[in-house]
């Protein structure tokens, strides 16, 4: 079963309570500590970016994206230093 790549839209608010709309291309969800992280491409930043998913409002589907070199979760994992 092939996963759909859809973009995610959201609302965020930071640590720092600023709030910010993001469409980003999901990558994982992992339990950490007691917290669950969503490792995801933002495409706005063209960066890597972890969001706690408790700081997310009103999450969207949005158009599917295509399997890129650069962006994928392998790429994520080798730049936190866990691959």
């Amino acid at each position: 079963l092939q996963h759909p790549r859809r973009r995610l839209h959201f609302d965020y608010r930071d640590a720092g309570g600023r709030a910010t709309r993001r469409e980003v291309r999901p990558l994982a969800l992992v339990f950490w500590g007691e917290r669950w992280p969503l490792a995801a491409r933002c495409e706005w930043r063209r960066d890597f970016r972890s969001f706690r998913v408790d700081r997310l409002a009103r999450p969207t589907l949005g158009e599917r994206f295509p399997d890129e070199p650069g962006r994928r979760l392998q790429d994520y994992l080798k730049q936190v230093g866990a691959a």
